[in-house]
């Protein structure tokens, strides 16, 4: 476990899946991300090099089919700290041969997590170490937890600004090709386990920003992540009744649609590609706000 922090806040970031794990105001004393549990044991996982499930959990790549679990495998990989000041830390995740039994690329995955006043930047740096055109998804899936003695009809969540509000649904790993309407001409979205009871709420309306509010808490805390394709907003639907968090996870990336087969991996929905010797650096951030 590394911690970066200043005066006002701490970060704890995991070797294991370089995972976000503590997001902690010592002026507030209150800790915003969820300290895992029984109903869902993470607190912020990376998704790489997938995002969702593939049809059948394969894809294939050339003339071969791989296997992928859902959301890729970096979560469960060891990173390697590279950098770290007392505001900054940078980890590191390279190709091996157990990443190239179900993902035949050689890559090299830095995370960075930057601490600035309340504000966490998290940039990936993903670089293709190969001699081929190299193919991914990259996501984050950070889980917020409530106030105490809150819940979630107490929050809502305001977007960056006005629009008409469509989700994909979810059917087991994978998601319906069609879109369903939410709300229209909202800026604001009230929260209540109805909403997310099916499993995830999935964006692809060009929202850049979620600010998740809860008056009766004082609780503020804004998502920014400009220029992702698309966005997904989720907690545990077995138990979104008593629900103590929820995620926001801004993604590169979609899982694979119901009913399509099998497929090749150059032609997967909103797939990211970088050429050999070609890197791409991709930043979000997280912001406790007054």
């Amino acid at each position: 476990m590394y911690q970066i922090e200043n005066e006002i806040c701490r970060i704890s970031v995991k070797e294991h899946g370089s995972e976000l794990c503590e997001m902690y105001d010592k002026v507030r004393k209150r800790e915003y991300i969820w300290q895992a549990g029984p109903v869902w044991p993470k607190h912020g996982p990376l998704l790489f090099p997938a995002i969702g499930g593939f049809y059948g959990g394969t894809y294939m790549a050339g003339e071969k089919i791989y296997k992928m679990k859902a959301h890729g495998f970096a979560r469960d990989m060891d990173f390697t700290p590279v950098y770290r000041t007392d505001e900054e830390i940078v980890m590191e995740l390279q190709s091996s041969e157990e990443t190239y039994e179900s993902y035949p690329y050689h890559f090299c995955l830095q995370v960075s997590h930057r601490l600035e006043g309340r504000k966490l930047t998290v940039t990936w740096k993903i670089l293709n170490a190969g001699t081929n055109t190299m193919y991914y998804s990259i996501g984050a899936h950070p889980g917020f937890q409530f106030a105490e003695d809150t819940e979630l009809s107490d929050y809502r969540l305001i977007f960056d600004r006005t629009l008409d509000l469509n989700t994909h649904r979810i059917k087991g790993r994978l998601i319906t090709r069609e879109t369903y309407p939410v709300d229209r001409q909202i800026r604001e979205l009230p929260l209540n386990p109805d909403l997310l009871r099916h499993d995830a709420l999935i964006f692809e309306d060009g929202i850049s920003s979620m600010l998740l509010e809860c008056d009766k808490a004082d609780y503020h805390l804004k998502v920014s992540f400009p220029g992702f394709p698309a966005a997904a907003v989720w907690s545990m639907p077995s138990a979104i009744d008593k629900a103590e968090y929820i995620c926001i996870e801004p993604w590169y990336g979609m899982n694979d649609f119901v009913g399509q087969g099998v497929q090749d991996i150059r032609k997967k929905y909103l797939i990211q590609s970088l050429k050999a010797g070609e890197t791409k650096e991709i930043s979000y951030t997280i912001e406790i706000c007054d």
